[in-house]
């Protein structure tokens, strides 16, 4: 029947996975793994929003350009024909003016996030209604009536109030979105600055942690190691002095197995005497000549270890 360890034994024993330095190098690795990637995945949302961002304010500098551009297509063709009365430069004035409602639906939904902007665009729409308006008139004047009228009407500057209204708000509106836009792109640096920051740092942690990690798991192997060395020594060493033996021969035993175990070159055991000397029982591979076998302590290396100890 086996007996089952005391529990002096089972206390002594640890219930750890792995030797506390090497679980807790491992955890801390495994724990700056886990902030590397929260902090590299915050830092890349961050990048993708701050993307769509700038994306998204420079489709609407894009489309306030457009809605100019087509107002003054749309004037163009509405020049052209007042001085030729030719119906293809009313081509250029039907094309800007049809794809004026289209910019502004465009603009009012990008737009929509931004009160400041909104009610600019608001004006906007409203002023350029009226330049359209003045500038159908002013081609139905010239067609129906002839250039004088058309002329007439022109000559209330008009349409160039509306139009330097016009221009004013749409570079009011284009100079806000520059500077959102240089807001977000200094955002979109220190983003790209973080995530490199936090991948080159991680890295330089992680291989710090590892290191420290397998540092500490070399260090518990060599001690498991050498204790085991001991114990196998310690339990061979006890096979060797077990029965009844003469001094001298149990020192010839224990200098043989001590001098092939350790390796040494070689060794020799004393017996303290009642005068205080010391005197040799056992020797191996010790030079004979002039060698008394004794010594007091302090004399010689060996005499002096005697004495420190």
């Amino acid at each position: 029947m086996t007996t089952p360890p005391s529990p002096e034994v089972l206390r002594g024993r640890s219930r750890l996975p792995l030797p506390l330095g090497t679980l807790a190098g491992l955890s801390a690795a495994l724990f700056a793994i886990f902030l590397i990637a929260y902090f590299t995945s915050r830092a890349q949302q961050t990048r993708q929003d701050t993307v769509e961002r700038i994306t998204h304010t420079m489709q609407v500098i894009q489309q306030l350009e457009s809605l100019l551009s087509n107002v003054r297509n749309a004037e163009t063709g509405q020049r052209g024909y007042l001085l030729t009365a030719e119906d293809r430069y009313l081509a250029s004035f039907t094309q800007g003016a049809a794809a004026v409602p289209v910019t502004i639906t465009a603009l009012r939904s990008l737009v929509g996030d931004n009160p400041e902007q909104s009610e600019r665009l608001r004006v906007v729409d409203q002023l350029v209604r009226e330049k359209l308006d003045e500038l159908t008139q002013t081609v139905s004047a010239r067609r129906e009536r002839g250039l004088d009228a058309a002329l007439t009407m022109m000559r209330t500057d008009r349409g160039q109030t509306v139009m330097e209204r016009i221009v004013a708000l749409i570079g009011e509106m284009e100079a806000q979105e520059q500077t959102l836009l240089a807001a977000r792109q200094v955002t979109f640096d220190r983003a790209v600055a973080a995530t490199s920051f936090i991948t080159t740092f991680g890295a330089l942690s992680l291989v710090t942690l590892i290191a420290i990690a397998a540092w500490t798991m070399s260090r518990d192997y060599r001690s498991r190691d050498i204790q085991a060395w001991l114990r196998a020594g310690q339990a061979a060493l006890a096979g060797r002095v077990q029965g009844e033996q003469r001094l001298e021969q149990l020192g010839e035993n224990v200098l043989q197995f001590l001098a092939v175990y350790l390796d040494a070159q070689v060794g020799a055991v004393y017996v303290a005497q009642s005068d205080g000397r010391f005197r040799r029982r056992a020797g191996y591979a010790i030079p004979v000549s002039g060698d008394t076998g004794e010594f007091r302590p302090g004399d010689s290396l060996v005499g002096q270890a005697a004495k420190d100890n």
